[in-house]
This record gives structure tokens, sequence and C-alpha cells, in this order.
């Protein structure tokens, strides 16, 4: 399975409360921390992950806080979608998995309230390799009290990406097809969640090597990250990076390469974007220069990627891997 395309998940919707979602589930939580996370959610679906992780991090940190016990779990789900939208898979595991288990003294093991952070928990550990911890992730979605239309697409998308995972391409394929079907029935069909499943759906394709049908899908994605309001920085770099993807297969390199240097302008305007991410993207870059002969700009690209100190490049968006076609 490669790597690039599951980390759709980690951005489709992971802010508490989402559209459709109950703004106080069970009457547990504070009129306080209800209007707290109003407001972050804003800040994070305008793009301000500085300032939201900010908050987050303050209202955690401070036990007097007017936001009562109850808030906790909220404030740890939002600070693990926070961490993932930057990049920082990690440190969104940790968060998220704090999250459920400071859910498990408010609500039961069945309560939906549950999904999104289960839903996050498990594309981050999908993502960084984790597939044992993952399948049990989803283990434990598929046993919640499903109802309704949004919390079946965020279902059928994750079993998607698993079905893509254990290469059963049929089955994942209606299964990213459901999802897109679930997000429109919940009248969600124009978001970045729906982008999502159709990210995934392209990847599905260009592992199949059905470019046209790639091409297609990977329209409708993108036309949503540029009008969708809830899109923020790293939406829209990892869908000009399956793009590059699905242009380096063509043997497109210039437009690969167009499409690289799109996502990195994104990234460099991005304050909280993990620096892994920036120096897989750089990498990416400079190799599509080499294939278009760029030399020049390449050898420019790959001193900035160098000057970037990582320990690792785990959370890259794509692996350079990805771009190559057989020569």
């Amino acid at each position: 399975m490669r790597m690039a395309f599951v980390s759709l998940y980690v951005w489709a919707g992971g802010f508490w409360p989402a559209a459709g979602q109950a703004v106080n589930p069970g009457g547990k939580l504070t009129a306080a921390c209800v209007g707290f996370h109003a407001g972050v959610v804003r800040q994070l679906e305008t793009g301000k992950l500085a300032e939201a992780t900010a908050a987050l991090s303050k209202a955690l940190a401070e036990p007097e806080s007017v936001l009562g016990e109850t808030c906790v779990w909220l404030t740890l789900s939002n600070l693990a979608s926070a961490s993932a939208y930057s990049g920082s898979r990690a440190e969104a595991e940790i968060f998220a998995e704090r999250a459920l288990k400071n859910l498990d003294r408010w609500y039961s093991p069945q309560d939906p309230i549950r999904l999104r952070s289960l839903q996050l928990l498990f594309s981050v550990q999908f993502e960084q390799g984790k597939r044992g911890k993952a399948r049990e992730a989803l283990r434990l979605m598929r046993a919640l009290r499903i109802e309704q239309a949004q919390d079946r697409a965020i279902v059928h998308g994750v079993e998607a990406v698993q079905l893509q995972a254990e290469r059963n391409y049929p089955d994942a394929e209606r299964g990213y097809q459901r999802a897109i079907a679930a997000w429109k029935e919940a009248g969600r069909g124009e978001t970045m969640e729906a982008a999502a499943v159709l990210n995934g759906l392209c990847s599905l394709y260009l592992e199949q090597e059905r470019y046209v049908e790639a091409g297609a899908t990977l329209d409708l994605a993108l036309a949503i990250a540029n009008s969708a309001k809830d899109a923020v920085a790293t939406d829209r770099i990892k869908i000009l990076q399956t793009r590059a993807v699905l242009h380096s297969r063509q043997r497109r390199w210039q437009e690969a390469a167009e499409d690289l240097r799109d996502a990195i302008s994104i990234a460099d305007q991005s304050a909280r974007l993990d620096a892994s991410v920036l120096k897989a993207m750089l990498a990416n870059y400079a190799w599509v220069l080499r294939k278009a002969r760029r030399k020049s700009e390449a050898r420019s690209v790959e001193a900035r990627a160098a000057a970037i100190g990582v320990s690792g490049l785990s959370n890259a968006i794509v692996d350079v891997t990805e771009l190559r076609v057989k020569e």
C-alpha cells in the first residue's frame, strides 16, 4: 500500500463539533466549554492553527479553567486534529488516545461521540505504519451506534482505506463510493470531508493505473478544496501532491513540478507545518525538476531540503518513490 494517499483521513472533518453533531451531547458540557470550542473550530477551519493550538494548550494546562472537567476530552480531541493538520502525526496520536481515554469517564463504548477521535486515531496510526493498532481503531468504530449519514460516511471511508491497503480493490472502490453518497445524503458533498474521499478514490485509481478516472476524480476534489470553507493549508497541499503523482505517472514533468511548487508555496505560508513534511516535499520537487531537466533549480531546492534537520520522514505527505515511474 502506498502511504501517500491514506493521509486523507487525517484532514477529513476532524474538528469537533462538526456540522450535524449535537452541540452538547448528553448535556455533559458546560456552556463555557461549548462556546470556547466553537471559537477554536472557527480558528482551525480558517487556517489559524497556531492561534487555535495555543488556546487549546492553555485550556488543557489550566485546571482552574471555567471550561470544566467534562471539557478535557474535547480539548484533547481538537488538539489531536490541530496536530494532524500540521503534519505532527505522532503528537496527534497521543492526544487522540488521551481524548478517547477521557471519554470513557462520560460516555459508553458504543456512543458515536467517539467516532471522529477514532477516525483520526486510525489515520495517524495507519500513516505511521502501525497497522495492527489502526485495525483496532476501525474495529472500535464499527462497534459504535451508527445512525446519521455523516457517521456512515466516515466509517465507509475508513473501511475503504483499509480495504485498499489489503489490495481488495473492488470492495475498496465500493467503500469510497458509499462514503461519497453518504456525505451527499448528509448535505456535505461540497466539503473537505467529501474531497478527502474523492482523493482516496483517486489514489485507488492510481494504484490500478486508471489514469483517466483518476484525473476526473481529482478535478472534483480540487474544485471542492478551492471553494470549501473548511479547507486548510494541509488539505490543498495533499491534493496537489496527489496531482503531482498523477502527472509524474504520465511523465508530465512540467505539470508535476508546478503542482509541487504550488504545494510548497502554501506550506511556506503555514505557521505550524511539520518540518519533515516540508523536507519531503522539497525532495519530491527536486526529483521532479531533474526529470524536467531543470537541474539548476533542482540543486537549489536540494540545498534548501538539506538545511532542514529532522530525524526522519515518517510524517511525509508523499514519499519521493510515489512520483517515480518505470523507465
